[in-house]
Parts: C-alpha cells; sequence; structure tokens
C-alpha cells in the first residue's frame, strides 16, 4: 500500500495577548477557530526572559469540560489544585489535567537560572460522556517523557501516542491523540507514522521546515517559526528541515458533538455553560 501524505489546509500565525496575572502570551490556537482545530481547542506558548512578563502567573481559577496539557522547554511553572496535588512541572516534563465535572488550579512562574520561561499549554476537548467524570492530574519529568531518535539524527520526544514502536507517556485508542515534540537539524528529514483522517495541528517553535503536501498544485508547504498548519492526516507526515528546527505535533480524532465554550468552561450547550 503507497504511503499517503498528510493535506494541508491552512497556514497562519498566532496572536500576542495576555492571560492570567498580565501573563504575556502567544496564542498559536483559539477556541474561536474550533470548527477547523477540532477536537484541538486551544494553544498557547509563554516564552520570555523578562520578569514583568510572566512573574504575575495565573493565580486561583476553576475549569470545566475539557483536558489540559502542559509540557516546559525551559523554566517551569508551579500547579497547586482543588484535589491537593502540589507539582513544579521542570523544563522537559508535562502534565495532563482532566478537569471533568470542574477543578480549581493555579499556576505560577519557576523560571530558570537565566530567568527564562518557555512552554505550552494545549485544550484538547473530550467527549460529552466525559464531561462530568471526576477531575484528575498526572505528570511526568523528562526522564519518564519517551524519546527517540532516527537514523539520521532527528530526535522526537513521544509525548502521547507510538511512534517508531515507542509508546508515548499516554495513549489513547479512542481518539488516537498524538502529540510530539520533534527536532531537527538542517537536512534532516523525518515522517511521522500516521493513521489517515484525523485532525492535525503543527507548530513551528523555531526554524523552517518544508512539509510534504496532497495536493498535486501545491506538493511542498514551507513554514517558519511563529506559524502553525492545520491538516488531515494519511498514514504518513513527512517534512525537511532547512534550518535547525523544533516543532508540535498534534493529532486526533475530531469529536462531532456541538460545543459551548465561554472562560474556562467548555460543555456542550449554553444551557450547561450557565449550570457551570
Amino acid at each position: 500500500m503507497t504511503d499517503q501524505e498528510m493535506k494541508i489546509h491552512h497556514i497562519g500565525n498566532g496572536m500576542r495577548t495576555s492571560d492570567g496575572d498580565g501573563v504575556n502570551i502567544y496564542r498559536v490556537l483559539s477556541p474561536q477557530g474550533y470548527q477547523a482545530t477540532n477536537p484541538f481547542l486551544m494553544l498557547d506558548e509563554i516564552r520570555s526572559d523578562k520578569s514583568a512578563d510572566f512573574i504575575g502567573g495565573f493565580p486561583e481559577h476553576p475549569h470545566r469540560g475539557f483536558d489540559t496539557i502542559t509540557f516546559m522547554f525551559q523554566g517551569g511553572f508551579e500547579h497547586r489544585d482543588s484535589l491537593g496535588n502540589e507539582e513544579i512541572i521542570a523544563a522537559g516534563g508535562v502534565q495532563r489535567m482532566r478537569t471533568g465535572s470542574g477543578i480549581r488550579h493555579s499556576e505560577m512562574p519557576v523560571p530558570d537560572e537565566k530567568n527564562q520561561i518557555h512552554g505550552f499549554q494545549l485544550w484538547l476537548n473530550i467527549p460529552a460522556k466525559d464531561k462530568l467524570i471526576p477531575p484528575a492530574y498526572e505528570d511526568a519529568d523528562k526522564d519518564n517523557v519517551p524519546g527517540v531518535k532516527t537514523e539520521n539524527g532527528a530526535s522526537m520526544r513521544v509525548i502521547s501516542g507510538v511512534q517508531n514502536g515507542i509508546k508515548g507517556r499516554w495513549y489513547e485508542e479512542e481518539r488516537q491523540l498524538t502529540i510530539l515534540d520533534i527536532q531537527l537539524e538542517k537536512g534532516q528529514t523525518l515522517s511521522v507514522e500516521e493513521i489517515a483522517d484525523k485532525r492535525g495541528i503543527i507548530y513551528m517553535v523555531d526554524g523552517e521546515v518544508n512539509f510534504v503536501n496532497r495536493e498535486p498544485e501545491k506538493p511542498e508547504i514551507q513554514s517558519s517559526q511563529g506559524q502553525f498548519l492545520v491538516f488531515d492526516t494519511g498514514t504518513r507526515s513527512h517534512f525537511s528541515a532547512r534550518k535547525t528546527s523544533r516543532i508540535l505535533y498534534l493529532s486526533a480524532r475530531a469529536i462531532n458533538e456541538p460545543v459551548a465554550h465561554y472562560g474556562p468552561f467548555v460543555i456542550n450547550t449554553d444551557q450547561e455553560i450557565h449550570q457551570a
């Protein structure tokens, strides 16, 4: 069977904004674009070595009806929640919080020795049947996130899903959620093993990459730092680095249900939002 490449629908840029107590962020995906990025609701990047950009952090606030997944590249955040969890997510670490029927938490910055903070938080929608389950929390440090190096030297951390026979920190049969942290040197290529007909998001953290596209009129798409791509998966996603690059690769099955979003709540109807 011939491999089928990804089909890229859109390439765009995020926007600068603030959240929490004045934290400056780069909002890659926002809930307003959910119909195109389903099941990915939001993706925020925080990246600075200036205390004024992040020192206020994210004081206690509620969430309900979706999952948050946080991954740190530099520095960290101290997490506290209403379940009694108190953990610092440090560089290389990941965290997943299922907000379910409701949870309150805070996230306060812990910069590294160079006063740097660099990390991401993803909001992932969940099916209606799971929106009122009890909330839960899980994290893993950098040594407990599986990784693999390809024959040509490209590196890939498997946060969720399965790649090259390596099962990630998380694995979901139902939604086939894939989250990869990929680093490439100039000239290196990589193919991500995929299942067809999932929705995918690629965010260019650093560098410049060429992506093979399943469209004869545009067989290759180039993207650079700060841009994101929306695509449908084929059986593989193939790309090559034009310079030293780092990307976040996300894919999952879409959730074909109505969505109602208001602030920290993601439910299915406006009535449920009022109840929340």
